[in-house]
């Protein structure tokens, strides 16, 4: 009988190292997405949103792909390793090509990259482990998520930072992140004598493919994911409505510690979630989980359920601030950050849980398969929360576009209400007039803006300071409006948030019998495999 042992495997500080500075180059860019989308690219709202997402969507996709090379061609270094130069590909074009081209194939290698090697990474972390240190799996995905989030937290801040300042802007804030995910690679490549490598096993994997047990197993992790699906739709707004949100005006951003104070930056709002994530996991993991589990056997499954009605509260927090700004009141940040706090527990009790659930309850040779069947999970969150933005937008033709006094109207059949948003589609020939800029320096009037309602007529105003638009007629006579020239938004106000906060509600409430009920067998790799 193998005697258990408490020392850490000798490669895992070398994935650990890596994996912190890849999170910084993932979230680093992410966080500063739609920002740069809807101020330097001047995409709506309900676009930068929507790509956002596709982008999530499409990040979450690839790691079936990478799984399926790793487990049958390449095993899992060699897959994390081509990939990462794959990955750093995208970063370098994104640094260099500011255009919504430049974003759509930068983003494309990254999502190749980023996506490929995610079963591959957390797979081949629990593929340092076997009977004698099995005890420590646990421990290792809670230092390994510890990992992510240092990562994340420092990209959160020197990110947006980089970006909002005239010196360095997107160029400067694109490349740090690539230039740290290229450290990761190296990094990655340094540890590759100190790994255990399990080697493809095409075979094994066809064979424990076959078996009936498998499926049985994969029918119940699919009703799991399609669940958790719905918290990764809500989870990664973080990313886009709430920095949205944190962009106006009326949300004071001012941050006030008593030895400190600052103003955070709307990217910046994230940065909360990591510092939060490792303040939560040593307390979950030595105090809150020992302390129930005294009482009620408090299973992975019952984790994630309780984590399904916490994550719901969040979204209640900021449609009451949506609804706020809506309606012209000015509330604080610090509302933004309990909603952080809040969706930061609700990820603890189902990131991480089912993280390390669905690697210890798939076959040794299936792991990144049934690994890369969970990303997708995050892949389907994001494409709901995608096709949500996409479909809550209707075009419309408005009656009249006229221009008074600088300031630009509109006429329409539909009836607007003061603070609902519209998307401008069309060139109208129309610049945008700031006193604070120079004229070179002046903008096409296209993206989001608030309506006013003035009798029949329709005021557009500034979504950031919601002051009326200033514009300049640059032709004696506006265009021919044409369809759809105009979008109106079907969700406003506080709507959007609400219809996310009642799904995830709902989702916890139809969970509750499975999180009771459903169980199934623990592997891990022994050492004669690798």
């Amino acid at each position: 009988m193998s005697r258990d042992s408490n020392k850490m495997p000798g490669g895992i500080p070398y994935i650990i190292g890596n994996e912190a500075a890849e999170r910084f180059s993932f979230y680093g860019m992410k966080g500063i997405l739609t920002i740069f989308m809807v101020e330097y690219l001047k995409m709506s709202e309900s676009t930068s949103t929507e790509w956002f997402h596709n982008f999530g969507s499409a990040v979450y996709l690839f790691p079936f792909a990478g799984a399926i090379l790793s487990d049958f061609v390449l095993g899992k270094y060699r897959t994390i390793l081509w990939l990462s130069l794959v990955y750093c590909a995208g970063h370098l074009v994104l640094a260099i090509y500011e255009t919504q081209n430049g974003l759509y194939w930068g983003l494309t290698l990254i999502a190749i990259g980023a996506g490929g090697i995610k079963p591959c990474v957390s797979a081949h972390v629990g593929d340092q482990f076997d009977e004698s240190n099995k005890h420590l799996i646990e421990k290792i995905f809670n230092i390994f998520y510890f990992s992510i989030n240092f990562g994340a937290f420092f990209s959160g801040i020197i990110t947006p930072y980089l970006l909002n300042h005239s010196d360095y802007g997107p160029a400067w804030a694109f490349g740090v992140p690539g230039l740290l995910m290229f450290v990761a690679t190296v990094l990655f490549w340094v540890g590759r004598k100190k790994f255990i490598h399990i080697p493809p096993r095409p075979k094994m994997i066809l064979d424990d493919l076959s078996e009936i047990g498998f499926y049985k197993l994969l029918g119940k992790l699919a009703i799991l994911y399609v669940f958790v699906a719905v918290f990764w739709a809500l989870f990664d707004q973080v990313g886009s409505s709430w920095i949205i949100q944190a962009k106006s005006d009326l949300m004071d951003k001012h941050i006030n510690l008593g030895f400190f104070s600052f103003e955070i930056l709307p990217s910046q709002i994230g940065t909360s979630n990591p510092i939060f994530v490792l303040l939560l996991i040593p307390l979950f993991t030595f105090v809150i989980y020992p302390f129930i589990n005294k009482y009620i056997d408090f299973s992975s499954l019952k984790k994630v359920n309780v984590g399904f009605f916490i994550a719901s509260l969040s979204f209640f927090i900021v449609a009451y601030l949506e609804s706020e700004i809506y309606h012209g009141n000015t509330v604080s940040v610090w509302w933004q950050i309990l909603g952080v706090f809040i969706l930061t527990i609700g990820e603890i009790l189902i990131s991480i849980t089912v993280l390390e659930y669905s690697y210890s309850k798939a076959p040794n040779s299936l792991k990144s398969i049934i690994m890369s069947i969970y990303l997708f999970s995050v892949s389907l969150g994001n494409l709901l929360t995608s096709q949500v933005n996409k479909y809550m937008v209707e075009g419309f033709q408005p009656t009249t576009v006229e221009v008074q006094d600088e300031r630009l109207f509109f006429t329409s059949s539909l009836d607007f209400q003061t603070g609902d948003k519209v998307n401008i589609n069309q060139d109208l020939g129309l610049m945008v007039l700031d006193k604070k800029t120079k004229a070179e320096d002046t903008t096409l009037v296209t993206g989001t803006y608030i309506v006013k309602t003035e009798g029949k007529r329709n005021i557009i105003y500034d979504v950031k300071t919601r002051e009326p638009l200033k514009v300049k007629q640059l032709k004696p006579t506006l265009p021919v409006i044409e369809k759809n020239s105009l979008s109106y938004y079907k969700l406003n106000g506080d709507k959007y948030f609400l219809f996310f906060a009642y799904l995830m509600l709902i989702t916890a409430i139809v969970f509750i019998p499975f999180a009771l009920k459903m169980k199934t067998k623990t592997y891990v790799q022994s050492r004669a495999e690798a």
